[in-house]
């Protein structure tokens, strides 16, 4: 997506014209824009006011046909302001279609799900064997620079194995997941383990840091290193996708479903499995 989204903007007013308030397009992007029942009212109205302004109504007048506040109606016709819909809808304009058993997904989006801030990335919505991951990690921009002779192929697989072991997953709500990274300081490498997790992260376009510490307490004589991501939708992808598992299934109590990874190459395999000895986050 090259072209900067606003070069989109007469696009965008066509599709809405022919259309209307058809939300087919997003079905070619993550959960199909995790978007609920108030959005797609929100976009329909969109596309209404869209419609009814191109048939020559004032702004004024298309604010009381759809009873809404004026200066919502002119900052959607002025395209200076847009419903969540209308940003997912113009990304697509942009990008088209993914390929085959893909999805379009924004590693980074505005509170609420709301703008698909990017990068957008193509996403499988099943894993068949790593020829379906591989294209993925050549989209992904490392946050940070990774040193040489560190493979990102052995970074990811080392990444799943924090998630699967130490790494919680939580997901608030509608917020996306997150990870957290507690580890004991009774270890002194337990410090490494966690910072080479964070370039693990940043290595997959994940933002991720130092958290305040936990002191020791009366029953726990030693305090906690720990650490914190950004909340993204490419870490659900990989909690439901890479590992198999539901939104209400935990790595704690429910096995995962890679079989998958038999396929990767062994950079890859090293990492995953080098990972899940350090849930004791004794070495690495």
């Amino acid at each position: 997506m090259k072209e900067p989204l606003d070069k989109w903007d007469e696009k965008l007013v066509e599709h809405l014209l022919k259309h209307g308030d058809d939300l087919s397009f997003t079905k070619y992007f993550w959960k199909e824009c995790e978007a609920n029942e108030g959005e797609h009212k929100q976009y329909a109205r969109f596309s209404r006011a869209t419609y009814l302004s191109h048939g020559g109504l004032s702004h004024a007048k298309v604010a009381r046909a759809l009873d809404m506040s004026y200066s919502t109606v002119w900052t959607w016709l002025k395209l200076s302001q847009l419903p969540k819909l209308g940003h997912y809808l113009k990304v697509f304009l942009a990008l088209g279609e993914p390929r085959d058993r893909r999805v379009w997904l924004s590693v980074n989006n505005s509170p609420g799900h709301a703008v698909p801030l990017g990068p957008l990335v193509e996403v499988p919505l099943e894993i068949r064997g790593w020829e379906d991951i591989e294209p993925l990690l050549a989209q992904l921009q490392p946050t940070a620079v990774i040193p040489d002779g560190l493979s990102r192929t052995f970074l990811f697989g080392f990444l799943l194995g924090m998630v699967i072991g130490d790494a919680a997953k939580p997901r608030q709500g509608e917020w996306h997941r997150h990870l957290n990274l507690t580890l004991s300081e009774k270890y002194s490498t337990n410090r490494y383990l966690g910072e080479f997790t964070c370039l693990c992260a940043a290595s997959a376009g994940l933002r991720m840091e130092r958290a305040t510490d936990l002191p020791r307490s009366h029953n726990k004589p030693h305090g906690f290193y720990c650490w914190t991501s950004q909340s993204s939708a490419l870490i659900d992808w990989i909690y439901n996708v890479c590992l198999g598992l539901t939104d209400e299934e935990l790595t704690t109590y429910d096995a995962v479903r890679m079989n998958w990874a038999l396929t990767g190459p062994d950079d890859f395999r090293r990492g995953l499995i080098r990972a899940w000895p350090n849930r004791t986050g004794r070495s690495i």
